[in-house]
């Protein structure tokens, strides 16, 4: 081998060097004035003698003493790592080649540190984001979750629309945690708008309340436009007088007004309804049906029914007595109710006995009808309504059962003429820091009046009924037998042979040895009354009981005893 070949040999020796050993070498050769080059010239190879002392040395700093991609647990948790040399005085920061060649030749102190690999943390950042993606998005779609309710006008598009892009930008791998908190913001702040238009709207509801106003909607049908319209009034008409005196309403108030909207229709209108009123009227094969929305007078209505009362039977209002009936309590909800439902039939002109007296009066038989006050409770059970987080709302549920019987001293002889039962909810918004009894103790003064209010309206109208039928029996063409009754179903027809032969048949099975038959004076093609006669005593809510057991399949079914020997139901 020449010369030239054999130092090339050499000096190729020192370059095969790790690279680490290589550069401490050549910087120690530095140091002493010369370059690999040069000894290299002189033959000297990495395994000469002359530099065993050195290459000993520099060997400690060898990239081989590390190991890479390893795994690894870090603050973060398990990824991978390489180990790198790092300054004892700096262990988090890796040494680049010259400067570990420059802190190990100064004789600094020098330690190795594993640091996670750039492939292991982006991983590890971008399941981090998915995390954050995810949580974000959970939030946002729980906050929005409420207000996708079709029924929601003012919020439901927007809120599909934010639903739509968070579940888009939850499976897109573009999308960043920021665009998803970015929704949550909107989100949050479409929460805001949407029970700021609650209270716009109950505020509104409450002006029309007081204003003696309601929002409705009614529909009607019939052979021609005309007829369709009057219907689709008198439907949003009736519903209200319903909520006035319940089935009274159709009894002689109700065919009262009846006639006034067939006759003077732009009239009745006209003091019923407020405003402008949308009609949608169109026609569907030999026929008309229409519907409107529009705002009605209830507190006209509420006027003019209490007028029509008081016209027939206000000398009964002022002489009839009650007996208020009740245990006595240390339950708030119980004396609320007892104490307001006091004021309700005093207010009205009645009278009520007071406690000393109930005992002389029942002696005497000095009063008209015992006022039962039963089973006063708040219903807890599905209190919560949805929300989340601060629009978490709860139902607050009061109810209670009441009965109407007449002042027969035999109790066994007593008829009961009304059982009203009433339930009064309020939707409040939960309040985490205050105990649920105490939320519901200030809200019972307000709900005990709107109940007591609610059972008036319906005893009162059972009574003046009673007292209209009085008044009106002596001058009825035909007047029933002290045996005779009759059961009354509205919505049942007189072609509706199979629920006839049930109807009958409850009662045949409850008061045995009974004949019945429908009256053709009281049957039509919307109702029939079947009539019956019986000297003896039964009790009428057994019949209820039977009527009820008789059409089981009917939800709509509703009947009961009014006294004066009539049932009376609908379904």
């Amino acid at each position: 081998m020449s010369t030239r070949s054999r130092i090339q040999a050499i000096r190729n020796s020192w370059k095969n060097l790790d690279s680490n050993v290589n550069a401490c070498v050549s910087r120690y050769f530095q140091n002493r004035g010369e370059s690999i080059d040069s000894v290299s010239d002189k033959g000297i190879t990495p395994a000469d003698s002359q530099v065993t002392e050195i290459m000993a040395r520099c060997g400690t700093i060898s990239s081989q003493n590390l190991l890479k991609n390893i795994q690894c647990t870090l603050g973060v948790g398990p990824t991978r790592c390489d180990e790198v040399y790092v300054l004892e005085t700096a262990p988090t920061t890796p040494l680049t080649l010259d400067q570990l060649v420059t802190a190990f030749i100064g004789d600094r102190a020098i330690g190795r540190a594993q640091i996670e690999t750039g492939q292991a943390r982006s991983a590890r950042l971008a399941a981090l984001n998915q995390r954050r993606k995810a949580a974000t998005a959970d939030s946002a779609l729980k906050k929005v979750a409420p207000l996708l309710d079709p029924k929601n006008t003012f919020a439901f598009k927007r809120a599909t629309d934010l639903r739509n892009k968070i579940n888009a930008a939850l499976r897109s791998d573009k999308a960043t945690p920021s665009d998803l908190e970015g929704l949550e913001a909107s989100v949050t702040g479409l929460v805001s708008a949407n029970l700021a238009n609650v209270e716009r709207l109950r505020l509104e509801q409450e002006r029309m309340r007081q204003r003696g106003e309601v929002e409705v909607v009614g529909q009607g049908s019939a052979p021609s436009r005309r007829p369709a319209q009057i219907n689709a009034y008198y439907d949003v008409f009736e519903k209200q007088l319903r909520e006035l005196i319940g089935n009274q309403a159709d009894g002689p108030i109700g065919q009262q007004f009846k006639k006034t909207v067939n006759s003077s229709f732009d009239k009745f209108k006209a003091d019923y309804f407020a405003g402008a009123t949308k009609e949608n009227c169109r026609k569907a094969g030999n026929a008309f049906t229409c519907s409107i929305e529009g705002v009605f007078k209830a507190g006209t209505l509420k006027s003019e029914v209490q007028k029509l009362m008081s016209a027939t039977v206000d000398n009964h209002r002022k002489s009839y007595r009650f007996i208020l009936g009740y245990e006595e309590t240390e339950h708030a909800p119980t004396r609320f109710l007892i104490d307001n439902i006091r004021a309700e039939f005093i207010n009205a002109g009645y009278r009520i006995i007071a406690r000393g007296g109930e005992d002389e009066a029942r002696a005497r038989g000095d009063f008209d009808f015992y006022l039962n006050i039963l089973d006063i409770e708040y219903d807890d059970s599905n209190s919560d309504v949805g929300g989340s987080g601060s629009s978490v709302f709860e139902n607050y549920v009061l109810k209670a059962r009441v009965k109407l019987l007449d002042n027969a001293k035999d109790p066994a002889a007593r008829q009961e003429l009304a059982n009203v039962a009433v339930i009064n909810t309020k939707r409040a918004p939960r309040d985490a820091s205050m105990p649920r009894d105490a939320r519901r103790n200030q809200l019972l003064p307000t709900q005990a009046s709107e109940l007591a209010r609610n059972i008036h309206r319906d005893i009162s109208a059972r009574v003046l009924t009673i007292a209209s039928k009085q008044d009106a029996g002596a001058t009825q063409a035909v007047v029933r037998t002290s045996g005779q009754y009759s059961v009354k179903l509205t919505g049942l027809g007189q072609r509706d042979r199979e629920k006839i032969r049930l109807l009958r048949n409850a009662i045949t099975k409850t008061i045995s040895g009974v004949e019945t038959r429908v009256d053709p004076k009281g049957t039509t093609d919307k109702s029939v009354e079947i009539v019956f006669e019986h000297a003896g005593k039964f009790d009428p809510e057994d019949l209820v009981d039977a009527i009820y057991d008789a059409f089981k399949g009917s939800k709509n079914l509703k009947i009961q005893y009014e006294g004066n020997n009539a049932f009376v139901g609908a379904m």
